[in-house]
């Protein structure tokens, strides 16, 4: 697997904007490997680096299929204001920015 930047890591799993990423990198909430990260630019492997942000582990997977049995009431959308939706079962650590 290729290297990838670590503000770009951290967009694509849900921190927000590569800004919003930088932000956190600048504050010192980001480690990599243990060690407190200090560019957004440095390179990460995702097959062998941990990242952690604020203490806690960034799964490192590209992808996550789930099986869901939809319960009657329940919508396939992704937002509704007025009914409950298909995201809002699933567990909290696996939601992350894009889910559909």
């Amino acid at each position: 697997m290729p290297s990838h930047r670590l503000d770009q890591f951290l967009a694509a799993r849900g921190f927000g904007s590569r800004k919003d990423a930088l932000r956190l990198i600048r504050k010192g909430a980001v480690c990599v490997n243990g060690l407190v990260a200090k560019s957004g630019a440095e390179k990460i492997h995702p097959e062998s680096d941990r990242v952690d942000v604020s203490g806690k582990a960034i799964p490192m997977m590209d992808g996550c299929y789930l099986m869901l049995h939809k319960p009657k009431g329940v919508i396939s959308a992704s937002r509704d204001p007025k009914v409950a939706t298909v995201l809002e079962l699933i567990p909290e650590e696996l939601r992350r920015r894009g889910l559909f």
